[in-house]
């Protein structure tokens, strides 16, 4: 059985090797996920990094989760899980329980910063990406599991 091609595996199809399509196409959610993960963990940074020239570390967080969900949820739902429609009946479902497994995942982030930037005093940059780390695994989790489930 011949797996269905995604809007962007078929979009990046010309520029992957052919040697190396099967395994795309076989893993394209994870990659796609991973891609725009990457994307949205450059919004978070950029918005975290520009806040924190004017406010702490920890206050700086809360903007940059706020842009980075809003961009997931779309190209999560567009790109990664492509899970159907935007009518208010399909959409509000899933925006409120996206938004409340990034909420978990933003209590995560937080605590981190808070025992290892804050208790521990270690760097605020290194435990920012520690954090990402966290996130992004707890994200792909709970977005597959419970928000965009087929």
């Amino acid at each position: 059985m011949e797996r269905k091609k995604s809007k962007l595996y078929a979009f990046l199809e010309p520029a992957v090797p052919r040697p190396l399509r099967p395994a795309f196409l076989k893993y394209q959610e994870v990659v796609s996920y991973l891609l725009f993960g990457v994307l949205s963990m450059g919004v978070n940074f950029a918005v975290y990094f520009l806040v924190s020239l004017f406010a702490s570390g920890l206050v700086a967080n809360i903007p940059a989760w706020a842009a980075a969900v809003a961009f997931a949820f779309v190209t999560n739902k567009a790109f990664v899980y492509e899970n159907g429609g935007w009518d208010r009946a399909t959409l509000w479902p899933q925006l409120r329980d996206f938004t409340a497994a990034r909420l978990f995942s933003l209590l995560l982030e937080e605590a981190v910063f808070l025992i290892f930037a804050r208790l521990l005093r270690l760097p605020e940059a290194g435990v920012k990406v520690l954090g990402q780390i966290l996130v992004v695994v707890t994200n792909y989790i709970t977005g597959k599991l419970f928000v965009f489930k087929k």
